[in-house]
């Protein structure tokens, strides 16, 4: 089964017409019909809007498939609630560094004087 016939099969399964299938989407019947015999293809954009209206994905539309075959190692999206206690401990980090940064140096300027012998 193609895109053309799964296309056929989600609008009949919800009762639409190509009319009405078209103008939820922004596209001409005649498109519609083109796209269900298979004469013309639809643009991602309109992809998109049919997985989107029939709440299936848009892997399913072009392949048939349920799921992606291969799997991708695709870094995940970064947790909004991980950032900020990464932005926290960097931070704290930095502050640290500087305090014990600050602290050497007194310590360093300290045992410079105390070398120093007295007169």
């Amino acid at each position: 089964m193609g895109f053309s016939e799964r296309l056929f099969e989600l609008r009949s399964k919800h009762n639409e017409s190509q009319e009405t299938f078209g103008a939820k989407i922004g596209v001409s019947r005649q498109a519609v019909s083109k796209w269900e015999t298979g004469e013309a293809n639809p643009d991602i954009k309109y992809i998109v809007k049919i997985s989107e209206c029939y709440d299936v994905t848009t892997d399913w539309l072009l392949t048939g498939k349920d799921q992606i075959s291969k799997e991708i190692d695709l870094p995940l999206p970064p947790n909004t609630e991980t950032q900020a206690y990464k932005k926290m401990f960097l931070k704290a980090l930095y502050i640290i560094l500087i305090v014990g940064g600050i602290a050497l140096v007194l310590f360093l300027l300290t045992l410079g004087f105390s070398l120093i012998p007295n007169k």
